[in-house]
């Protein structure tokens, strides 16, 4: 890749001129015949490129999982890392700032690649004050109950049991992915959860229903941890959502994501209460 390098203008950051740091063009058109070298780098699965700051980006990475990020939050790291080494000198701060805050991302974006950076100034001892950039979260989407029913509906025992646990204690998929068979206490239907992503580890208290389910979960999967990688979980509500969508002849049903069920189970707590204002 050139120092312009079209293919980085296409993430978001506008290539950087050869030995002008900080300073940047717009993307250069790129020429036929570097349109079929990318043509031919999609079709063919290739191990990706070493960079020059692959050390660092290891130790970043190290440092994360000894103290207890979450997997997709790790990927997330080496993933925005590597793409900031194409635009910046990640042992220079102050370029990388510029990087971030000169290209035409989204501030939402912005704040995960400075995020990111963070962590690989902490773990390779620079000094580096990280920007904030605002941005505010959408208002969250709250399923109703005929919704979540009707998605569950649509799939497998054993996803409806994952999915009814989601729904019932807002566990993330993560989160359910790293419980072990034996932190579920079968007599008194109580699980344990280790927060992940800041949330607070718990125990819950199972309805009897659920409870049920899961114990026919285990029953039938008897690994030690049984339950599947989040990237399933997803997969498997995208294909259940699709299937009530057709059935029931609601699109609606499509645009619900599987981490909506966390809102419908907060929403769901906060109902249970008479008086839910006077809660506050």
């Amino acid at each position: 890749m050139g120092p312009l390098g079209f293919v980085v203008g296409s993430l978001g950051f506008e290539p950087r001129i050869a030995n002008a740091p900080g300073w940047y063009t717009k993307p250069v058109q790129p020429t036929e015949t570097q349109y079929n070298q990318l043509a031919q780098s999609v079709t063919i699965r290739r191990p990706q490129q070493e960079t020059p700051y692959d050390e660092q980006i290891n130790k970043t990475i190290a440092k994360a999982t000894i103290e207890g990020k979450a997997q997709n939050t790790i990927k997330s790291f080496r993933h925005r890392l590597r793409q900031l080494s194409k635009v910046a000198d990640l042992n220079s701060p102050n370029d990388v700032k510029n990087a971030i805050g000169y290209s035409k991302l989204a501030n939402s974006s912005k704040c995960s690649f400075a995020l990111a950076y963070e962590w690989y100034t902490k773990a390779n001892g620079l000094q580096w004050e990280k920007p904030h950039y605002k941005w505010n979260l959408p208002t969250p989407i709250i399923p109703t109950t005929d919704q979540v029913n009707k998605i569950i509906s649509a799939t497998t025992f054993r996803f409806a049991t994952i999915f009814k646990l989601m729904a019932e204690i807002g566990v993330e998929g993560e989160e359910l992915h790293q419980t072990h068979r034996n932190q579920f206490e079968q007599t008194q239907a109580i699980i344990s959860i280790k927060g992940l992503k800041g949330h607070g580890s718990a125990n819950y208290k199972l309805k009897s229903q659920i409870a049920e389910m899961l114990r026919e979960y285990l029953a039938k999967n008897p690994q030690e941890y049984p339950f599947p990688q989040p990237k399933t979980m997803s997969e498997m509500w995208r294909r259940a959502r699709n299937t009530a969508s057709r059935n029931n002849n609601d699109p609606s049903l499509k645009t619900i994501p599987m981490k909506n069920l966390r809102n419908y189970s907060g929403a769901q707590f906060w109902y249970s209460f008479p008086d839910p204002i006077g809660v506050m």
